[in-house]
């Protein structure tokens, strides 16, 4: 009668490790979907517009008003692009610049329908509060959308 039991038991754990594994990768599986971005909207001015005080990004559509052009982005291949480009951005410190004189907003849209704002300057972007240096790469790429 022992060893029914011990096979018995290894079979109930068996088929409770696999039911705990397809919840886990389930999860992980919304999780990972949850965080991917379904669109982004670009909005923008040229970064070389001049203005006499600076732009937060709080700003921008107040600031700009009927001024600047708004493009969505829904492909991919352009979207992991963008992503791409935003993954290799260089952190600075604080004496580089505190704040960003906002020419673009990026609206990052995400399955989860949360929503992520990134606002780019000429010389700097702010990406959860944190600022980082903008380059030609990413400054190129938004600029290709409004030529």
């Amino acid at each position: 009668m022992k060893p029914l039991l011990n096979y018995s038991f290894f079979i109930l754990l068996l088929l409770s490790f696999f039911l705990l594994l397809k919840c886990s990768f389930s999860q992980n599986k919304k999780s990972m979907q949850d965080a991917l971005i379904r669109k982004a909207v670009i909005k923008h001015v040229d970064f070389n517009i001049l203005t006499p005080v600076n732009v937060n990004c709080n700003q921008f559509e107040d600031y700009f008003f009927n001024n600047y052009k708004t493009i969505e982005i829904q492909n991919e291949e352009e979207i992991q692009k963008l992503l791409f480009l935003l993954s290799s951005m260089e952190h600075i410190d604080s004496t580089y610049a505190q704040s960003v004189n906002t020419r673009t907003l990026l609206e990052l849209y995400k399955y989860d329908d949360s929503v992520e704002v990134i606002c780019f300057g000429n010389l700097s972007i702010k990406k959860k509060d944190i600022i980082y240096k903008n380059n030609d790469d990413i400054r190129n790429f938004i600029n290709q959308f409004f030529r």
